[in-house]
């Protein structure tokens, strides 16, 4: 499974407006909710698991919430774009403004071990990402990550 089969348009925010970190998840919780049995409130909770085991920024304002969910059977992915970065505990201490959030069933984890080396891949090349920066649209990030080759 690739991160393309995880992702919708409807699970894409761009120019989202939050004032934290917490803000931040809880967006991150209502995209990937959308189309899914889950609710906003139990991704937010299965994100917030992960992360009070320690941040899950990157660098370069980048930043990876994912988590497990008995709630879910399939992996489900979304993309926030914040409008401006909020602090998010980053190892280079910058801001984080785009988020690559994972969610996979509690069983799946090479499967969740084999997207979040996806998501990485795609996190480290830094012409995509400033790319998905300039976007406008939930469709303008979502196709450039469908064509983008894994890892």
């Amino acid at each position: 499974m690739k991160l393309s089969d995880c992702l919708t348009p409807a699970r894409i925010a761009c120019h989202a407006a939050t004032s934290s970190k917490k803000r931040a998840l809880e967006l991150v919780g209502t995209c990937l909710a959308a189309g899914t049995e889950l609710s906003p409130a139990e991704a937010f909770e299965a994100l917030i698991a992960r992360e009070r085991l320690g941040s899950t920024a990157m660098e370069k304002g980048i930043a990876i919430p994912h988590g497990r969910s008995t709630q879910i059977t399939v992996p489900t992915a979304a993309v926030v774009r914040l409008e401006q970065g909020v602090d998010y505990d980053a190892p280079d201490q910058k801001p984080v403004d785009l988020l690559f959030a994972l969610l996979a069933p509690r069983e799946g984890t090479q499967e969740h071990l084999d997207l979040l080396a996806e998501i990485a891949g795609i996190c480290s090349n830094r012409e995509l990402c400033e790319a998905l920066r300039a976007c406008s649209t939930p469709l303008d990030i979502y196709q450039p990550l469908r064509a983008a080759p894994p890892g």
